[in-house]
């Protein structure tokens, strides 16, 4: 009798009759089969999608019936006798439970305190109350919650981080299979040779990136083939494969000199181009300095005749490049020399006479604004300096009234009223003093007010209407006048 066969044994006589086409038609197969893998990518099952046939019913219908739910908890505990206070654990649990609210992964937050956004609970706390508990639900099944769990573990951390005083610690499910598959990660990663889990996971490739290593793949054999393709053309035929190398040095220096002459014709037309743009560029500052010389000979030559006057006001042009104010104070001062030799002459009994100069080496000199002493009886020209100190006194007084005099008669009969002479007095001989007084009375007998400042004694006499000041034996002093 003939015993039915079904498809894997069929399958199987069929292999053991044509061995090399089993084999090789499994290869394929493989190849295939690890292809469409990576470029489809890698979808993670539930543990209830894993289960085979009843079981894997049963699994599923559990699932749905009793949802899954990933409980985690959070211990607060201090590390030390003044971290057991109350307070400094109600802080951080009050911190943990704010970080937990913000995680839209985070449901029914239990709370051992009363906390905005969690369900007190007072069963979370210690009977010692050093400790407390809070717990919540991560969102998601077994593998979303491993995922989904990461949030908590930060917000963990953080708390822990602020809180030094404190031992803040999270245990449940979701992180205990968090932890598990980062332990196997691990390992895997270091028996396949990689120092962390870091860089294996950066040698991940993602399906657009296989996708592209499977196209360079299939370029590479297409341009393989038209290589050999090449390789196999009548023309090619009867070269010696000996002489392949030298070809391709030949060929390699050919394509370098023609490198070289490519970058050399590239800097040239780069150059001729810059030459051609500082060509143009000079001969539009060409032109722009040619109107700008043009305009300006069209202004100096308007403009010559003010600035020759201005040349000659300003003392910087004519023969003795004097300036018009130095000019007009030459001139003034001239007047006030004038009227002060009148002065001067009384005074010194016709010996001095002042003169203008305007030579020296200084430009003040040689402006006409310094003096010389004409000594009658010598005959000869000295110096201000060489005056002695009473000459020097009445010279100066002489001036003094002289600019007056000049002030009144050109400033539209202006007098100065009121002269002041602070001491010199006493440098001065008899009959100088006597030339001096002289003069001084003809002033007052004018009508203009002379005050004295000296300490001669003999002037006492002579000035009828004064001020005394005395020194008194305390050191202070006392005024009285005298009319």
């Amino acid at each position: 009798m003939r015993v039915p066969r079904n498809l894997a044994a069929a399958s199987g006589a069929w292999s053991a009759g044509n061995r090399r086409k089993a084999i090789f038609g499994w290869l394929v197969f493989v190849v295939a089969a690890y292809l469409v893998g990576g470029v489809v990518g890698q979808r993670n099952l539930t543990d209830a999608q894993m289960g085979n046939g009843q079981s894997g019913q049963g699994t599923s219908v559990f699932e749905k019936a009793f949802p899954y739910h990933s409980g985690e908890e959070v211990l607060l505990q201090g590390r030390t006798m003044a971290a057991r206070d109350e307070t400094v654990l109600v802080a951080g649990v009050g911190d943990l439970v704010t970080r937990l609210r913000m995680l839209k992964t985070v449901a029914d937050i239990q709370s051992p305190v009363s906390v905005p956004g969690a369900v007190l609970s007072p069963a979370l706390r210690s009977a010692d109350g050093r400790s407390m508990l809070v717990s919540f639900e991560v969102a998601g099944n077994s593998n979303q919650a491993q995922t989904n769990v990461d949030g908590p573990l930060a917000a963990t951390a953080v708390t822990a981080r602020d809180h030094p005083q404190l031992r803040v610690e999270e245990f449940g499910s979701a992180s205990a299979q968090l932890r598990r598959a980062r332990d196997q990660a691990e390992r895997e990663a270091l028996d396949r040779g990689f120092d962390r889990t870091e860089l294996a996971a950066a040698a991940l490739l993602s399906p657009d990136q296989q996708a592209d290593l499977d196209h360079q793949v299939t370029s590479w054999a297409t341009g393989l083939a038209a290589v050999r393709a090449a390789a196999a053309a009548p023309d090619l035929a009867g070269l010696d494969p000996a002489r392949a190398g030298e070809a391709h040095a030949a060929a390699g220096a050919a394509a370098e000199a023609l490198a070289r002459a490519e970058a050399a014709e590239q800097e040239v037309r780069a150059a001729h181009e810059a030459a051609k743009a500082r060509v143009s560029r000079l001969h539009q500052r060409l032109a722009e300095v040619q109107q700008a010389q043009q305009a300006a000979d069209r202004l100096e030559e308007d403009t010559a005749a003010l600035i020759r006057l201005a040349g000659l006001a300003k003392g910087m042009d004519g023969q003795r490049r004097m300036a018009l104010t130095t000019y007009v104070l030459r001139q003034w001062f001239g007047q006030v020399v004038a009227a002060a030799n009148v002065r001067l002459s009384a005074m010194s009994s016709g010996r001095y006479e002042l003169r203008r100069t305007d030579e020296g080496g200084g430009r003040r000199e040689r402006a006409g604004l310094t003096l010389t002493v004409i000594d009658r009886h010598t005959g000869e020209e000295r110096s201000p300096a060489s005056l002695s100190g009473g000459e020097t006194f009445y010279t100066s007084l002489a001036l003094a009234l002289g600019l007056a005099d000049v002030v009144k008669a050109e400033a539209g009969g202006v007098d100065l009223d009121t002269l002041f002479i602070d001491e010199g007095f006493g440098s001065l001989d008899a009959d100088t003093l006597e030339a001096v007084m002289a003069v001084i009375d003809e002033l007052r007998d004018r009508g203009r007010v002379v005050g004295i400042v000296s300490h001669v004694a003999d002037l006492k006499d002579r000035v009828a209407e004064r001020l005394e000041i005395r020194r008194l034996p305390d050191g202070s002093s006392a005024a009285r006048v005298v009319a």
